[in-house]
C-alpha cells in the first residue's frame, strides 16, 4: 500500500516544477509569449519645398497597441541649416551617428504623450531648414521611445514602420537650387599703406585708427541672407580701384570656416586720394565688392605732429608735407594724412577737367611757365590743424633755368575754399569742372595775407645750391574726398 503513496507525490512534484518553469518561460522576452511591438510613422512635409530655405513640419503616428510614444529625436542631415526651432523642441548641434549614419545634429522632441492610435503634430512649422544654394534630396533620421524624457533601455523604443499606414513614413525633403551670393560681412576699413587692412567700423566721425578685426566674405543663402554654414570651399580677393600700380599684399585666397572667410593679413602699398575697393570671387557665385575704403599715408595721433615725403623727377624733386598742431590742446585733432605726386603731365587736380596742367597765370595776364611735371595732391581729415609743404628742387634740375634765383619760384594751388592769390586778390569764381573747387592760382608770400586764414609762401631760398620753397594751408584748406 505505501508505494502507490510515494508515485502520487512524485507527480505531484514534476507537476509543480513543470509550471514553475512555464512561468520562467513566460519571463524570457520573445519566448513564448513576445512583447508587444510597438511600431510607429513619421511625416516630415513638405517633402518638395519651393525655396532652398523652408520651415517644416513632423507628424507623428502611434500605431502601438497599448504603449503611448512618449518622446523622440529627429536626425538632420548634413548640409541643412536649422533655424527658427518651435518652443517646444530643441535644437542641439553637433555630430550623432545612429542607424550607420551621421548627421549633423539632433531635434528633441519630449513629453509627447501621443496615446495608442492617434498621432500628433508638435508645431507647424516645427523648424526652418535650409540646404543651401546647392538645395538637393536630404534624407533625416529618427528614433522615438515610449519614456516622455527619451530615456530607459532599447526595449523601450518604438519600431518605425516603413511598409505599412497611411500615410507612409517619408523622412526625404527635396531642396530645389538657389543662386549662392558673396556678401562682405565685414567690410575692409581705412587703413596706413603697407599695414593691415582691419574691419573695424569705427575709422570715419571719430577719426580713430582700428582695431584688430578683419574684413570677412560669406557664401550666403538669399532666402535666409545667413552663411551656408557647410560651405568650407575657397573665397579669393583682389584690389581695384585707388592707384592702379598699387599692389595688394597677404592672404588673398582664404578657406571658409561655417561659410565665412577672414582675410587677417590684407595690406596695400600705396596710398591714393581716390578709394579702393576689394573684389570677392568664389566658384558657382557671382563676384561682389567691398565698401569704398582709403589707403593713407598716415594716421596722426592728437597733439603729434605728423610728416610724410616723396620724391620725383627722377630724384631731383622731393617735396615733404608735414600737419602741425594748429588747436593746441583740441580733443578732435586726430586725423589722416594723404598723399600723392604725379609726373604725369597729362594729370589735371580739377576733378571733372580733362587732361591738362593745373594753367596758372600772373594776373597781369603773364604766362604762367610749368617748371617741372612735378605735381602733388594732399588731403587731410582735420580743419584743426595746419599743413607746411617743404617742395626741393635739386642743383641739376633748377640750374637748367636762365634765371634761377629761388624767389623765381612759385607755388600753383587749388582748393575747396577760396583762397588769396598774389597782390592780395581774393580767387571767387569756382571752377567750371567741380563746383566748390577754387582756383588754381599762385599763392602770395605770407607777408602779404594773414597766414592763418590763407594758403602763402613763407620761404623761398637755395641750400646747397637747392631750391626750398615753403607753404602753409590752414586748416580748412585740408582736403578730405569723403567729407569726414
Amino acid at each position: 500500500m505505501r508505494p502507490p503513496a510515494r508515485r502520487s507525490t512524485n507527480a505531484t512534484i514534476l507537476v509543480t516544477a513543470l509550471a514553475f518553469l512555464a512561468s520562467l518561460v513566460a519571463l524570457v522576452p520573445g519566448a513564448m509569449a513576445a512583447t508587444e511591438v510597438k511600431p510607429y510613422r513619421a511625416t516630415l512635409l513638405p517633402a518638395n519645398p519651393a525655396s532652398s530655405t523652408a520651415g517644416l513640419t513632423l507628424t507623428l503616428y502611434n500605431d502601438a497597441g497599448t504603449q503611448q510614444l512618449g518622446s523622440a529625436d529627429l536626425y538632420v542631415p548634413a548640409g541643412v541649416t536649422i533655424t527658427n526651432v518651435a518652443t517646444n523642441a530643441k535644437y542641439v548641434s553637433g555630430a550623432v551617428t545612429y542607424g550607420g549614419v551621421t548627421y549633423a545634429g539632433t531635434i528633441q522632441l519630449r513629453n509627447l504623450a501621443i496615446a495608442p492610435g492617434t498621432s500628433k503634430t508638435p508645431a507647424a512649422p516645427l523648424f526652418t531648414a535650409s540646404a543651401g544654394c546647392s538645395g538637393g534630396m536630404k534624407t533625416w533620421g529618427i528614433r522615438a521611445k515610449q519614456s516622455n524624457n527619451f530615456s530607459g533601455s532599447p526595449g523601450n523604443d518604438f519600431k518605425l514602420n516603413t511598409t505599412t499606414g497611411s500615410p507612409l513614413t517619408s523622412l526625404t525633403t527635396t531642396f530645389p537650387a538657389d543662386s549662392c551670393e558673396l556678401r562682405f560681412v565685414t567690410q575692409p576699413q581705412d587703413a596706413e599703406e603697407g599695414r593691415r587692412i582691419t574691419g573695424t567700423q569705427d575709422f570715419g566721425a571719430q577719426l580713430t585708427p582700428p582695431d584688430a578685426t578683419s574684413p570677412q566674405v560669406a557664401l550666403v543663402d538669399p532666402a535666409t541672407s545667413l552663411p551656408i554654414a557647410s560651405f568650407t570651399g575657397t573665397i579669393s580677393v583682389a584690389l581695384s580701384g585707388g592707384d592702379p600700380t598699387a599692389t595688394l599684399s597677404g592672404t588673398k585666397t582664404k578657406s571658409a570656416n561655417a561659410g565665412v572667410a577672414t582675410f587677417d593679413d590684407l595690406s596695400v602699398d600705396k596710398a591714393s586720394t581716390e578709394t579702393y575697393t576689394l573684389v570677392a570671387s568664389t566658384s558657382g557665385a557671382a563676384d561682389v565688392s567691398s565698401a569704398d575704403f582709403m589707403i593713407v599715408q598716415q594716421f596722426c595721433p592728437e597733439d603729434v605732429d605728423c610728416s610724410t615725403s616723396f620724391t620725383g623727377n627722377g630724384g631731383l624733386s622731393s617735396k615733404t608735407i608735414t600737419m602741425n598742431e594748429f588747436n593746441p590742446g583740441g580733443d578732435t585733432d586726430t586725423g589722416v594724412l594723404t598723399n600723392r605726386f604725379i609726373t604725369d603731365p597729362g594729370w589735371t587736380a580739377t576733378e571733372g577737367a580733362g587732361p591738362g596742367t593745373l594753367d596758372c597765370s600772373y594776373l597781369d595776364g603773364t604766362t604762367y611757365i610749368e617748371f617741372t611735371d612735378f605735381y602733388s595732391e594732399y588731403e587731410y581729415s582735420n580743419d584743426e590743424r595746419t599743413g607746411t609743404i617743404e617742395t626741393t628742387v635739386k642743383k641739376k634740375l633748377f640750374n637748367e633755368l636762365a634765371n634761377n634765383g629761388a624767389s623765381k619760384l612759385e607755388v600753383c594751388f587749388q582748393a575747396k575754399l577760396p583762397f588769396m592769390l598774389e597782390d592780395g586778390i581774393t580767387e571767387s569764381p569756382a571752377t567750371a569742372g567741380e563746383p566748390g573747387w577754387f582756383g588754381p592760382g599762385l599763392l602770395p608770400t605770407c607777408n602779404k595775407v594773414d597766414a592763418s586764414v590763407f594758403p602763402c609762401i613763407f620761404q623761398q631760398n637755395k641750400v646747397n645750391g637747392d631750391a626750398i620753397v615753403k607753404a602753409s594751408v590752414p586748416g580748412p584748406y585740408n582736403l578730405d574726398p569723403r567729407n569726414r
